[in-house]
């Protein structure tokens, strides 16, 4: 598998939406993978990342992404690689310092992510070049709903505020309604009590998913029901560009009438 080529990239930040969601059972491997991918999307774009750990997952993932880098360090063959892993031991710890643990910093998290999108817009109004500005990740998308129905309402929003949102969940019931129109893609694993997910009107089999615990990843890219497939165990760093592009402001062309 080959580095994404421009045009590849280009057709990612194409992509409609700002919500890149997971959805599957519990221990399907959803929580690992959806983090991961959103800490590439900001590292590898240069924006900061912010999450939110419902029960305590997400703070065990992040230590262990510590503990793989500093062990790349001590292995590292060449000065370029330990470099490398260097910077992604750094980023993974101030991944840690930008956690939100627990339903009690919700309120918290609420009020940032509010600073974050109405900062972005205020940028893009003021005629300021339009970029991305940061991911946000939320474990357990329905935890957050169930503390605050509006939270995911606002994030219509954040697409224009250069907000990239990765997140976890169950059903896609855990989402508001507006939020699910906002759905950039989705990776969905095999469900336990279902023949089938109802995506918007458009169903997708059990047997198009994602295995549990498997490392070859089916994303859905619009409404297409066929699976793009991530085979992450062949290919561990390189990431399809469409699971690692951050959403993008819309940008107007310059056109006469």
């Amino acid at each position: 598998m080959d580095p994404a080529t421009q045009a590849q990239i280009d057709a990612a930040r194409r992509l409609n939406g700002s919500i890149v969601v997971g959805l599957g059972p519990g221990g399907c491997g959803k929580t690992e993978t959806l983090s991961r991918l959103s800490m590439a999307c900001a590292f590898f774009n240069g924006i900061g990342w912010y999450g939110y750990d419902s029960n305590g997952d997400l703070l065990i993932h992040l230590n262990r992404v510590s503990e793989a880098h500093a062990k790349g360090i001590r292995e590292a063959r060449t000065t370029e690689e330990a470099a490398l892993q260097r910077r992604k031991l750094e980023f993974a710890e101030q991944c840690k310092s930008n956690l939100f643990r627990g339903p009690a910093t919700l309120e918290k998290l609420k009020a940032s992510v509010r600073a974050m999108i109405g900062e972005g817009l205020r940028a893009v109004n003021s005629g300021k070049p339009k970029s991305p500005r940061a991911v946000l990740f939320i474990d357990e998308a329905g935890a957050v709903r169930d503390f605050d129905d509006e939270f995911w309402a606002a994030m219509r929003q954040a697409r224009n505020a250069g907000l990239t949102l990765y997140s976890t969940g169950h059903r896609l019931v855990d989402y508001h309604p507006s939020a699910r129109t906002n759905i950039r893609l989705l990776i969905l694993w095999t469900p336990v009590d279902a023949k089938f997910y109802d995506i918007n009107g458009v169903k997708i089999p059990r047997e198009r998913c994602t295995p549990i615990r498997s490392e070859r990843i089916h994303y859905f890219v619009g409404g297409d029901p066929t699976p793009l497939i991530w085979d992450r165990g062949r290919y561990p760093n390189h990431y399809p560009a469409a699971l690692i592009t951050p959403a993008t402001p819309t940008q107007g062309r310059v056109l006469g009438f």
